[in-house]
């Protein structure tokens, strides 16, 4: 192999970003200050959702004040491609209430329980070198539709707030069941890919009626990769491919005598 053959060769192979990597995540709903600015409801009624504490008791309580969701989830990005990262992730919520309340005649409240709350992604999106910065983004527009992340669960169930006349403001689940009907995802990583931060926002269209809403969540995220990302090249390499050049270099030397 010549000088500049085996020279192309290494900054090829120097120049290529491709790894995959996992991750571990913290994902924040609102801030501890305002937590209520996670959750944003869009209805033709005045619709209100948000997170209660789990102790708060089953009672419909309209009173009892919005609780900021700190949970952890785990992450994967093949970043093997820049145009087409595949990526997983999950958030797991765990136990957590939600309380939801209408205001029309009657006013309807309703409380939904759930225990063991796992909610996954998955998906394609893209990478952009100059800024670090990973983007996706999906919707479906269809109400109850479900396609951007599926929900897992022990148990789910929804007390008060059922009515024949204005539907229910509230609904059971099964124990996997298509959930937020839209994901937008904007992560900035470090240079070395060993962290990450930035948003999640989801989006949930449901209901029908007085019920009827699309509700948007938004959560921070924080992400810290489980080892290390896989450095392309190390640099001893380049000591490595001089080292080569210059052992091709003798041979011809030593032919010539």
């Amino acid at each position: 192999m010549n000088k500049l053959a085996l020279s192309a060769a290494i900054s090829a192979i120097v120049a290529a970003p491709a790894f995959a990597a996992d991750y571990t995540s913290v994902a924040t709903s609102g801030t501890a200050a305002n937590p209520m600015a996670s959750i944003v409801v869009q209805a033709g009624a005045n619709t209100s959702v948000f997170y209660v504490d789990n102790g708060s008791g089953t009672a419909s309580n309209t009173t009892t004040p919005a609780i900021q969701l700190v949970k952890d989830g785990g992450w994967t990005f093949d970043f093997t491609n820049p145009a087409a990262v595949t990526f997983t992730g999950n958030i797991a919520y765990g136990d957590y209430k939600t309380q939801t309340n209408v205001t029309g005649t009657p006013t309807i409240d309703g409380r939904q329980t759930f225990v063991g709350v796992n909610q996954a992604f998955s998906g394609v999106g893209t990478f952009d070198a100059g800024t670090n910065t990973f983007t996706y983004s999906t919707f479906n527009s269809t109400v109850n539709g479900g396609g951007a992340s599926v929900q897992t669960q022990t148990s789910s169930s929804c007390s008060n707030g059922q009515t024949s006349t204005l539907g229910k403001v509230c609904a059971s689940f099964a124990t996997a069941t298509p959930a937020w009907e839209g994901l937008a995802l904007s992560f900035v990583f470090s240079a070395g890919k060993d962290s990450f931060n930035g948003t999640l926002t989801g989006t949930d269209t449901s209901g029908s009626g007085l019920s009827a809403n699309t509700t948007t969540i938004n959560w921070q995220i924080a992400g810290t990769a489980v080892a290390a990302p896989a450095v392309p090249v190390p640099a001893a390499a380049w000591l490595f491919g001089s080292g080569l050049i210059g052992l091709a270099g003798a041979r011809r030397r030593f032919i010539k005598i």
